[in-house]
């Protein structure tokens, strides 16, 4: 009986532990302690424009040959949890609205970048895939690439791009559907 009691504790102190290690190792729960590798930000609209801002967020995924910027594949993975406002009970409410970002439910999004078209020079055009509340678009961006890639002087890529929020299912208050995101990421 006794030994029947130790096989069933150590079986659930296993399965505990790896219930534990499962849930600090899923994506959607992850917390971030480093500083971003730029800005990311989305202008909403309360009556006028609002500029919100993720203060977590980081590059999940770089893979490229260093200024080859038409092959690149880049995903960056942002906690939605982040997402900041100057006026505290429009940030809360943002947050926590089925309408909005409904952050219990959807704690991550998660945008990548898998090639890119140059229109000119250090300017490209892509289509980025944005996974967010549970829906993936494409959302078409334009944006410039400035420095020499040294660590004195890093890739700066700046752009903007432009999604439509209703097809994300942000159905909340705010009668402009066209949400501007703009970029700023120092690439390592």
């Amino acid at each position: 009986m006794t030994q029947l009691i130790r096989k069933t504790a150590t079986i659930m102190i296993v399965g505990f532990l790896t219930l534990t290690m499962w849930a600090f190792t899923d994506i959607d729960t992850f917390e971030m302690t480093e500083e971003p590798p730029g800005r990311l930000e989305v202008i909403g609209y309360a009556g006028s424009e609002r500029v919100f801002t993720f203060q977590k967020w980081k590059i999940n995924k770089l893979e490229w040959t260093a200024g080859d910027f038409e092959n690149i594949d880049i995903e960056i993975l942002i906690d939605c949890k982040s997402l900041h406002h100057d006026w505290k009970d429009l940030k809360k409410s943002i947050r926590k609205k089925k309408d909005y970002f409904y952050v219990s439910k959807f704690p991550t999004a998660t945008a990548s970048v898998t090639s890119a078209k140059k229109t000119g020079d250090g300017t490209y055009k892509a289509d980025m895939v944005l996974s967010l509340k549970g829906i993936t678009k494409n959302v078409p961006i334009t944006f410039n690439v400035t420095g020499t890639g040294t660590a004195e002087d890093p890739y700066k890529v700046t752009g903007a791009g432009e999604l439509n929020r209703r097809k994300f299912d942000f159905y909340g208050n705010g009668p402009k559907n066209k949400v501007p995101v703009k970029f700023d990421i120092t690439l390592p």
